[in-house]
This record gives structure tokens, sequence and C-alpha cells, in this order.
């Protein structure tokens, strides 16, 4: 039933869907916390350096392929896309965290009418904390694995030439493999960090944050506990040496990325400040948690002329530096995770991004 069924797809998604059924053959290559909760340095570097470029580039490879026709939401693709995230997380011993215990999450598009149209799916995988009390609260580290889908499919997804496939290699196969690969590397941790790790692969983003809007009223976990969210999206290309974080100024999660670019600067990626001035941060998944008041960081390393065209394309990434910018989110989650005392907002920048609550 499984072969049959996978026979027609294309190699990135008989991959896809291969793995999503438990055949991982088939896509085979031929510190500031208490020091009790302090995870062993060498550890958590050996855990870092896990995140390689080639692994990264074998799994953007197969999210982007053409195969996969720009993984829209909703579509057949982006259903092989979720699937493939809920078996990494479960392969890696995350707990899952969607509905009926299972790792997808699903809510509703509606017309104006209130009628039901698609089901689309977040996908869901919770790494446990180690210390009794910090365990009940949780980060987010998060990316949305939808793209535009192909030419002529409603979402503006535009050809380039012959090529009609948007396939969002960086926006955001980049993100979406970041989250894959950092929820391997702390589920090899040892000792796991003191918080609770949420990872959420959030759909509808370029619909208008869909699956995060609906995730942050319906979490697996009251959002009360959720201390911090670090999204990424788009960190693929422009910059080598440096990763923006957008809202770095916004509350005291900045700190964090400044320690960790002084404690690690063997990775050679510098957490910098958002030269955009708060443009972008309202245009991803983060911002459907900040809003409601939950200190957030958007990793990010800007616009390009490509984006939301087929000329979005895996050859155009850079591997080694999105490892790289990896390896720094690990360091700053691994902070956050670790750290006795909640993030806070800076109060200019709540007044500015937290929506009042209406009651």
């Amino acid at each position: 039933m499984i072969a049959s069924s996978v026979r027609g797809l294309g190699r990135a998604a008989r991959c896809v869907a291969a793995v999503a059924a438990g055949l991982t053959v088939a896509c085979a290559d031929p510190s500031t916390a208490p020091a009790s909760l302090q995870i062993d340095a060498l550890a958590l570097r050996q855990s870092a350096e896990s995140i390689t470029a080639a692994e990264f580039a074998r799994l953007v490879g197969i999210i982007a392929d053409d195969s996969m026709r720009g993984r829209a939401t909703p579509s057949p693709e982006l259903e092989l896309t979720a699937a493939f995230a809920a078996e990494s997380f479960r392969s890696v011993g995350l707990v899952a965290g969607g509905d009926a215990g299972g790792f997808i999450q699903r809510y509703p598009v509606t017309t104006p009418q209130g009628v039901v149209t698609s089901t689309p799916p977040n996908t869901i995988g919770i790494l446990e904390g180690s210390d009794a009390t910090l365990r009940a609260e949780y980060i987010i580290i998060s990316a949305h694995m939808d793209a535009v889908g192909v030419t002529g499919g409603g979402q503006n997804c535009a050809a380039s030439g012959a090529d009609s496939t948007c396939n969002g290699a960086n926006d955001n196969g980049s993100g979406t493999v970041g989250v894959l690969q950092l929820a391997r590397a702390f589920a090899a941790l040892p000792r796991r960090p003191a918080r609770t790790i949420i990872f959420a692969l959030f759909s509808g983003e370029e619909r208008g944050l869909w699956g995060s809007a609906y995730f942050a009223k319906s979490p697996s976990r009251p959002l009360s506990q959720a201390v911090a969210v670090l999204n990424i999206d788009m960190i693929g290309r422009n910059a080598t040496d440096s990763l923006v974080v957008v809202g770095k100024t916004y509350s005291t999660l900045g700190q964090a990325a400044d320690r960790m670019t002084l404690a690690h600067p063997e990775v050679g990626m510098r957490l910098v400040n958002d030269p955009w001035n708060g443009t972008y941060f309202t245009r991803s998944d983060q911002y459907s948690f900040a809003k409601l008041g939950v200190p957030s960081l958007f990793f990010f390393n800007g616009p390009h002329g490509d984006v939301h065209t087929a000329r979005d394309a895996v050859a155009l990434l850079n591997a080694d530096a999105a490892a790289r910018a990896v390896r720094m989110i690990f360091y700053v989650a691994n902070d956050v995770a670790g750290t006795a005392k909640r993030p806070t907002w800076d109060p200019a920048a709540r007044a500015r991004w937290v929506v009042p609550v209406v009651r």
C-alpha cells in the first residue's frame, strides 16, 4: 500500500512520503543557569556541531524540491511536508503536541459564511524540560513550512521563464530545516534544558499567519507558561557572517543573543540588531505570540528579489552560513531555556507591539 501510494511522486516527494511512513532507509545518503541546571559544555558543543551544512543541504533539497510544488497552504505537498516533520520529531523522541495524541494539529479555514473549506496542518513536537519547577514553562522554536505554490495557484507565485514552481528554498525551507536540526540537536543532549521546548512548524504563514495564530489561541500548553518564541524565517541567503535578530531590543531576550555572540566566536556568526526598525516584525509567525505578550525574537537575514518567485531555489542557498546561523540559535535557545528568570519586555516595545486585551 505504501509503495503504490508513493510510486507516482517525484524523488523528493517519495522520500518525504517514505519517511512519514517510517521507511527512513528510503532517504539515506550513499551560563546563566543555576549550576545544577547547566548542561555539560562538551555535550553542548557536540550537539551544536551536529548541525551541519551537509545535513542542512540534504534536508532543504528534499523540502524545496520541484516535486514538492511549492508547499502551498493547502496542498498535498504541504501535507507531505507536515508528515515528514512529524516523523522527524518522532524519530528523535519528542512528545506529540498536536491533536488526539499525534504530532499534527489542524485548524479550520472557512468562508465568510463559516463553511470549512480546508483544515491545514501544523506540526508540533515537545521536548520536556529537566527541572522539576521550570519544566512547566516553555519556549517555542518555530518556522513556517509553507511557501506560495506554483504560478496560477492563487498565491502570487511568480514564474521565472518556463519555471513555474516557487520552491521556497529560503522562504522558508531554510527555517523549516533549522527547526528540524534544532530538535535533533536538543534531543541528543544527555541532560535536557531546564524548561520545556516546543518545536512548531506552522502552515498558512504566507496566507496571513494562519497556523501560528491558531496555535497561539489553542496551544499544546497554556500560553501563560510560554516564556519566549524564537522564530526562524529566511536564513539561507544574504550575509554570511551575521544574522539579523528582529526584536533583539524589545526584551531581555536580546541580552541572550548578545551573550551568545560573545561566548561563541568560533561559530563565525554574529547576532545583530534589526536595521529595519521593526518593519518585518509583524510579517512572520512570532508576531502571533508577541502581540499576545510573549517576548519574541525573529531570526531573519533580510529580503531579496527572488522571494515568492521560481528563483528562490536550493542552488542559491548558502548551506554553510545557514547551518552556522542555526548553531547560534541553538545556543540562544539553550540559554533562554536554562535561565531561571523569565524574559521581560522593554516597556516601550511592549507598548508598541503587544495588543491590549479587551475584556
